[in-house]
């Protein structure tokens, strides 16, 4: 508050962060008097949507990631989560907040939008948490850089919509589909730690799902996951 008793801001610019919970829904005032929007971040998680065409956006964006992952590279531990076998599914790491918004400050048409929806927003809900970047290959196996070794491993239709280009199931389901006994719970479930901000990235190959999404077909760029360890509704004065 001390930057609206400054005159730095007006007091209807100020965000409210609130527990979001099925008992209490806490308003920043009614909406006759304030016009306000609503984000909520929970448990769930938030799926990067639509992926990059642009050539120099994307090379910038897995550029910046690349840089995080490799200043991290040995410290990098496997996680057992997610399967019933007690096999490796993951690699994760601790990162700093500093690293993490760094990072997001770095990427372009990532985070800004649907569903992330507002970078400034998670700077702001992600400050208080560690940070935990979960990777879904081997970090002693496999050379980032050399993107061809992901080809046969994550790949995604694309389809061409006026948002841009959609991609659907990022995360990838149970295994195997064919039997009642999953070995595998899927993606959804590899959280090594529910008490941390968790980043999960996903290298993808783009594939056309029709001749429209033909500028984008074999296109290689990292996509990314969050979720939240508590459910938080974040409050901001409308733009409209």
């Amino acid at each position: 508050m001390s930057e609206v008793e400054s005159g730095q801001k007006k007091i209807s610019d100020i965000l409210v962060l609130a527990p979001e919970t099925t008992k209490t829904k806490i308003r920043p005032s009614r909406r006759s008097a304030s016009d306000y929007e609503i984000m909520v971040f929970g448990h769930k998680w938030h799926n990067q949507a639509y992926a990059i065409s642009d050539e120099t956006i994307l090379n910038d964006n897995n550029k910046a990631f690349e840089e995080l992952y490799l200043k991290h590279l040995s410290d990098f531990v496997p996680t057992y989560v997610g399967s019933t076998i007690n096999q490796e599914t993951a690699w994760h790491c601790k990162i700093s907040f500093e690293e993490f918004s760094e990072f997001i400050k770095k990427t372009n048409n990532i985070f800004g939008r649907s569903p992330f929806g507002d970078i400034n927003q998670i700077m702001r809900v992600s400050k208080s948490n560690l940070i935990d970047l979960v990777v879904f290959w081997n970090p002693s196996k496999c050379i980032v850089q050399n993107h061809q070794f992901f080809n046969d491993t994550r790949s995604r239709k694309v389809t061409l919509n006026d948002e841009g280009y959609r991609v659907t199931n990022l995360h990838e389901g149970e295994r195997p589909k064919d039997k009642e006994e999953k070995t595998y719970l899927g993606d959804d479930e590899v959280v090594p730690n529910k008490e941390v901000l968790t980043i999960k990235v996903f290298p993808i190959y783009c594939k056309a799902n029709t001749e429209r999404e033909i500028e984008i077909s074999g296109k290689f760029q990292y996509m990314y996951s969050l979720r939240f360890p508590k459910a938080v509704a974040m409050y901001s004065r409308s733009k409209n």
